[in-house]
């Protein structure tokens, strides 16, 4: 199984809408030890997993609709979601922010 820094990573995800490369997706994943949680069944669980130390992946570029935090993007209002600092807050857990730079064809650094 998949540690990171002692502790077994997860993830909340959006479902593809294609359910056979959502099924295809969600295994390989699995596969490698993540535990994965979908959005659209809500927040409970992913806080219950954090509290219990375990460490939790959230993509802040997703738009995340009219309930969303509207911020400055590029000159545009993009909405975001507050569920990291949320998530933050109620469980006393670190945030460790993660930026993904493609540098070429299957070439990415993390800073």
């Amino acid at each position: 199984s998949l540690y990171v820094f002692g502790h077994k990573p997860a993830s909340i995800y959006q479902p593809l809408r294609n359910p056979y490369l959502n099924a295809l997706v969600l295994r390989r994943r699995e596969k490698l030890g993540y535990k994965l949680f979908d959005r659209q069944e809500g927040f409970n669980e992913p806080m219950r997993y954090v509290r219990d130390m375990g460490m939790l992946g959230i993509l802040v570029d997703q738009h995340a609709g009219y309930q969303g935090q509207w911020s400055p993007f590029f000159d545009r209002l993009a909405s975001t979601t507050n569920i990291v600092a949320l998530c933050a807050l109620r469980t006393n857990a670190v945030i460790l922010p993660l930026m993904v730079y493609d540098d070429g064809p299957a070439r990415w650094r993390f800073v």
